[in-house]
């Protein structure tokens, strides 16, 4: 696929040299939209039964098993979930509330939710969200965000706001760039192999945890066969994910780093790194949960640079702690979901 630099002059000389053959094609493309999204008019009133409708067909491709809908491979839908915590704010049911939890629940346990630096990959390739398309990016992190905190709101577990704390320090730490702005996503790619930077082996987990090591190794599901290999160099590991789901971290996955664990001998492959990244790190410590008070995962942590991340100017700097942002957050938003909902039904004059 070519660069966007690229895209951009392949646009330009086919408008400077082929401009007739562009605004046809450009005339045809308008037309079908018109015919096919704008021109049909709808017929009767807004009311609660196109939501009941919506949340029928959203019923119809949820998988009760893994959560998310439709079949592998299986994005975030963060707008649908949205869509539910507004469903259950109106109209609280056990079926919307299963559908909610059971797919956020399924996603932060899953090897698409980096379970060390925090934040999603783009989907996942299997339906048990445990093998991602290694790339984060920004408006993926930015839609989940939204999700997880409003499915705090309305279903009161406090593991949803962890999630959120979880995605916004990560965005902090390693998708700002200090001169303002955000980067807009970060590259599956580690040294030429996909997913290298984000895989285990059980020798790696043992050279850092130690006597603890084996508890670690069940909890995040590695193993000597691994559960990734990349298909084109053959690299094989363990993608970390919580094999049982919504299991407490045990004291050995929370332990502190070891010595040895922090020296640059012990490092991982390190990957390139953006300007300024070292001192996102000071400011917001890397997988730290200030809200818990203690750092996730310290030691596996201590051992994975960070990735290499592409940038995307314009944005303002985000400030504050982790728990200070989320906490505005909630105060803007707290009432909200309800009011919105009411607002979704009087608009038909239903309940």
């Amino acid at each position: 696929m070519p660069a966007f630099a690229r895209v951009c002059e392949i646009v330009a000389e086919a408008w400077n040299e082929q401009r007739d053959d562009v605004e046809e094609q450009a005339t045809k493309l308008t037309g079908a939209i018109d015919e096919q999204v704008l021109r049909p008019e709808a017929s009767g009133a807004l009311d609660a039964g196109i939501l009941a409708a919506a949340l029928g067909k959203v019923r119809s491709q949820f998988d009760p098993e893994w959560g998310g809908f439709g079949r592998a491979p299986k994005f975030p839908q963060a707008m649908t979930v949205d869509f539910l915590c507004r469903e259950l704010a109106r109209r609280d049911t056990p079926e919307t509330r299963e559908m909610i939890t059971t797919s956020l629940d399924a996603m932060a346990a899953g090897g698409i939710h980096d379970q060390l630096g925090g934040g999603f990959a783009r989907y996942s390739t299997d339906e048990t969200w445990l093998v991602p398309h290694f790339e984060k990016m920004l408006y993926d992190n930015a839609l989940l965000t939204r999700a997880y905190l409003h499915a705090f709101l309305v279903t009161g577990e406090p593991r949803y706001r962890e999630v959120v704390e979880d995605i916004v320090g990560y965005v902090l730490r390693d998708l700002t760039d200090p001169a303002g702005g955000f980067y807009a996503a970060e590259d599956a790619d580690s040294e030429g192999i996909e997913g290298k930077f984000y895989v285990w082996s059980p020798a790696e987990i043992r050279d850092v945890c130690g006597p603890d090591a084996d508890e670690v190794l069940r909890y995040y599901g590695v193993t000597e066969h691994g559960n990734f290999i990349d298909p084109h160099t053959n690299f094989r590991g363990s993608i970390l994910h919580v094999e049982q789901r919504n299991e407490p971290e045990p004291e050995a996955v929370n332990a502190e780093p070891a010595p040895a664990a922090r020296t640059p001998s012990h490092t991982r492959p390190s990957r390139p790194r953006q300007q300024g990244v070292a001192r996102m790190e000071r400011a917001v410590p890397r997988r730290a949960h200030r809200s818990r008070g203690r750092t996730r995962t310290r030691r596996l942590a201590a051992r994975r640079p960070h990735q290499r991340a592409i940038p995307l100017r314009g944005a303002p700097h985000a400030r504050g702690t982790i728990p200070a942002i989320v906490a505005r957050s909630l105060r803007r938003v707290r009432g909200g979901l309800r009011g919105a909902a009411r607002s979704d039904v009087n608009a038909g004059g239903a309940r």
